[in-house]
């Protein structure tokens, strides 16, 4: 590379925009000198030599450059690796570039970089290897605006590289009523573009006048987008306009919704149904496949987090999310799974696996770290998929993706103990459940009004509701995984493996608020779905005695046997809605008191409220959704 001012470093930003400014401007310039220079064994690119940790903005004027070259497809290796290199620090967390500190330059460049890398990919310019690089991780992404003067250009520039998206295109209105909204702020300020905002960083802190200027300019004078997409994008995003459409008029009728903006939740079910596909992919890396209805509740489960998110206003980073949308999504299958397949083996090898279970998760936990791979089940299953040794298979890699997640082994050593038991307790429970829904087949009653009643169940339905029913839900297995991740996020080098809830005071209160919270998961979702437990003779909390008798006296002895059925089940309905009522004031005190203690005990407590403030918001949308809709799959 030849060097025509000798005493500088050579610089690959400053570099970039050169090559981007000269092919802009119609004199084309190819990029290879520029990455052979510059790029690293890692696939991405260096600032200079000798840097210590890559730039973010770097790499996006790198990108931008290399795809404004006059042949792009020669270098799509080096933009695949790139984009991937760009893709992991977004969802690493906030991204912090080290020449700028506004948080909304990096977005505004990201914003650029890709939907210019999309529009080649549109147009078969562009041929990438991997057709998820666009569909799962490229066209994902959010952003807000709180800074003044030069970061609100950036904001301004990134919605207005936004603009045109088909699914962002159903926010149209929105999006350009904003972009106009923070024109006319941009415009009122217009005396302090001339001051620099300290926002730049070199050897010290510093502004441009001329920079500042720029930007603004650039905001206020941007044109909105006009550009056709072609089938590929429109392959990828066409489809799920209607379903996009679809959830954000449910979730805006939740009770406790519908008073949100409703933009905000259209906002956040795009961004949450952008993790979809990869759900989808997913689902059957671990458990076979079931010859089941569609998954309806893998729509629902991105969509609970990425509301709940924004509503808190806790934009936290897509790996962190990732990682809860897909424990959920683990779990929903396990109820899947032990429902079609392990509650059809024979009662000898029920109570053989519900022996063996213990041996399985301590066998598993004691690989530790050692990495392997989780085999998918493509593979031909045994001939008898309900064998023990089938089942203890498919249970085998569900405890693996649980305890040898990536994450959970960088955790205290105690919350990955705590995981364990409560896996162990988890999947205790469902055996119970089957063997409690056998027992409850088997009732002899030629009464239809008495085949709803329970005769000989093990608890009161109070002990039932706290412990087997409770950890049904899988509430306070997600409870003890998200702790774990918390662990994760939270840790440092100074105290890698501390432990969340670090008093013995605090960790009682945490386990009060992730009870509670199981208990009205379990209420909400037996009264959302008597409909489908009647139906596939599952126990539900209505079928027991305490509910029953109490209805039967006061059903009116006039009715036919039908509608004196029908008139049981609406006051048990209402018994229950009670019920779920109470335990959410429950939560509500339980969190009162825990975060009060966090707030005098804890370093950390704002972010460690703040996620478990999330994680209650998410259960609480839960049970609303559950009373108003069943999204679990019949299984019999």
């Amino acid at each position: 590379m030849e060097r025509p001012a000798p005493d500088f470093l050579p610089d690959a930003d400053d570099t970039a925009k050169s090559i981007l400014m000269l092919n802009l401007c119609g004199h084309r310039v190819t990029p290879d000198k520029m990455l052979s220079h510059f790029k690293i064994s890692e696939g991405h690119v260096q600032t200079y030599f000798g840097e210590g940790n890559a730039s973010f903005s770097t790499n996006c004027h790198v990108l931008m450059a290399v795809l404004s070259a006059p042949e792009p497809q020669k270098y799509s290796d080096q933009i695949e690796r790139i984009t991937e290199y760009l893709c992991d620090c977004w969802s690493s967390g906030p991204v912090k570039d080290k020449w700028n500190t506004s948080f909304h330059y990096p977005k505004m460049l990201l914003a650029q970089a890709f939907i210019q890398l999309i529009r080649l990919w549109d147009s078969c310019l562009l041929k990438l290897s991997s057709r998820d690089l666009i569909q799962l991780r490229v066209c994902r992404g959010t952003w807000n605006s709180e800074d003044p003067s030069e970061s609100d250009a950036y904001c301004l520039l990134t919605l207005l590289a936004l603009d045109g998206l088909p699914l962002v295109a159903l926010l149209a209105m929105k999006l350009r009523s904003a972009i106009q909204t923070g024109r006319q702020a941009l415009l009122l300020s217009e005396s302090k573009w001339v001051k620099p905002q300290r926002i730049w960083v070199g050897k010290t802190m510093y502004g441009s006048c001329t920079l500042t200027e720029s930007y603004c300019l650039a905001a206020m004078n941007a044109p909105f987008s006009t550009h056709r997409w072609e089938d590929n994008v429109e392959a990828i995003m066409g489809p799920y306009t209607r379903n996009v459409l679809q959830l954000c008029r449910f979730f805006s009728s939740l009770p406790g919704y519908s008073t949100d903006p409703q933009w905000m939740i259209l906002a956040s079910v795009i961004e949450g149904f952008s993790y979809y596909p990869q759900l989808k992919d997913v689902k059957s890396e671990v458990f076979p496949h079931q010859d089941v209805a569609e998954d309806i509740y893998l729509e629902y489960i991105p969509c609970t987090w990425t509301i709940m998110n924004n509503r808190l206003g806790l934009f936290l980073e897509e790996k962190f999310l990732w990682d809860v949308m897909l424990i959920s999504a683990l779990n929903f299958q396990v109820d899947e799974y032990m429902e079609s397949v392990a509650g059809q083996m024979a009662e000898g090898d029920l109570k053989a696996l519900q022996r063996s279970i213990p041996e399985l998760i301590a066998c598993i936990a004691r690989k530790g770290t050692d990495d392997q791979e989780i085999k998918t089940s493509d593979k031909p299953q045994k001939k008898d998929s309900r064998s023990l040794p089938a089942v203890e298979q498919v249970l085998g890699r569900y405890v693996t993706a649980v305890l040898l997640h990536r994450r959970v082994q960088e955790a205290s050593s105690s919350d990955r103990s705590s995981l364990r038991t409560e896996l162990q307790t988890f999947l205790g429970a469902h055996i119970e459940q089957l063997q409690d829904n056998t027992g409850f087949h088997h009732q002899i009653s030629t009464s239809q009004v008495l085949k709803k009643r329970w005769n000989a169940p093990r608890t009161s339905h109070y002990t039932w509701g706290h412990t087997t029913a409770a950890s049904h839900t899988s509430c306070p297995l997600s409870f003890r995984f998200y702790t774990c991740l918390l662990g994760h996020r939270s840790s440092d080098a100074s105290f890698p493996s501390a432990d969340v809830f670090d008093l013995g005071y605090t960790k009682y209160l945490a386990e009060d608020v992730s009870s509670h919270v199981a208990v009205m998961i379990r209420l909400s979702n037996d009264y959302g779905s008597i409909a489908r437990d009647e139906g596939e003779c599952n126990i539900n909390s209505v079928n027991f005695p305490e509910f029953q008798i109490c209805t039967e006296l006061n059903t009116d002895p006039t009715l036919d046997e039908a509608h004196a059925g029908k008139q049981q089940t609406r006051q048990a309905k209402g018994q229950l809605l009670r019920l779920v009522q109470y335990e959410r004031r429950c939560v509500d005190e339980a969190c009162a008191a825990l975060f009060e203690n966090l707030e005098s005990t804890s370093k950390k407590a704002w972010n460690t409220r703040d996620a478990v403030e999330l994680f209650v918001g998410v259960a609480k949308m839960y049970a609303e959704l559950y009373e108003a809709r069943d999204i679990s799959n019949r299984v019999k």
